[in-house]
């Protein structure tokens, strides 16, 4: 009985710790924007880990097509690589958004001062490629701490969440099973993370979330859906209020309380 009773005692400790560090809804140290509280029919397509050649392009012609505005939250290190291609992302109207210099999880356990540089020089890659300093943070895997909550506030930066397309979009499964996860999740005010590179590497194949984004957007679109940027969203969803609310971030974080049904179901065929 004690091998049993120890191994649902770590499972349930890896659970809570879970719930707790990365879980998109979670609340359990401090307040973390993972979906706007609105009625209007408003999305946010937004793409991790990049600049990520050919990816990061493919998914920016795709955008383009469907008139969609989507949010890039970008690595340091892969800006460095590609300036190019994130001043193409701010030229044509997308929003940039800090997703850490590296993107390591041991960073996520260095002291404040350490994290703030790392914050900080990415900031200033992104500014030296785009002319843009980001006001959005993305933290790596979604992992927090109040540590990190703090030092993002203290950076001048508001840390987003969302939800993951699909469980296992990182491993490339047929682009309608990522697109047909998506759109189940859609409500308005929903942010969804796509993956247009891994981590700080570059050359890993994104071609199938390219595809599940074409897909996506053209469903989106078809059936009235507006994707706009993260801030824009959140700047409607609080700009409806009546009385305005006391603090920007009760506009959003009410709206883990949601449940309702995804209004999309389907990819249009």
């Amino acid at each position: 009985m004690r091998p049993v009773r120890f191994t649902a005692a770590v499972a349930a400790t890896l659970s809570a710790s879970y719930l707790a560090l990365m879980a998109p809804w979670t609340q359990f140290f401090g307040a973390f924007i993972w979906r706007a509280s609105t009625e209007e029919k408003l999305v946010a397509l937004t793409f991790d880990d990049g600049p990520s050649e050919p990816f990061t392009t493919k998914i920016l012609d795709v955008l383009d097509a469907h008139g969609a505005v989507g949010t890039f939250f970008v690595v340091g290190h892969n800006v460095d690589r590609s300036p190019d291609v994130v001043r193409r992302i701010a030229h044509a109207g997308h929003e940039l958004g800090n997703h850490s210099l590296g993107h390591q999880f041991r960073r996520s356990f260095v002291g404040r001062q350490e994290m703030l540089s790392d914050i900080e020089t990415t900031q200033e890659l992104i500014e030296r490629a785009s002319g843009i300093r980001p006001a959005l943070f993305r933290p790596p895997w979604l992992f927090r701490t109040p540590r990190i909550l703090q030092t993002v506030g203290a950076a001048g930066l508001r840390t987003i969440g969302g939800e993951f397309c699909h469980i296992l979009e990182v491993f490339q499964p047929n682009p309608t099973r990522i697109a047909t996860s998506t759109l189940r999740k859609i409500r308005p005010g929903s942010i969804i993370i796509f993956h247009d590179g891994c981590n700080a590497r570059q050359g890993v194949d994104r071609i199938e979330t390219v595809r599940a984004v074409d897909l996506v957007a053209s469903s989106l679109a078809s059936n009235g859906w507006q994707m706009v940027s993260v801030s824009e969203l959140l700047r409607r969803s609080c700009a409806d209020r009546n009385p305005p609310p006391t603090s920007p971030i009760s506009c959003h974080v009410t709206a883990a309380k949601d449940r309702r049904p995804s209004i999309v179901h389907s990819i249009d065929r």
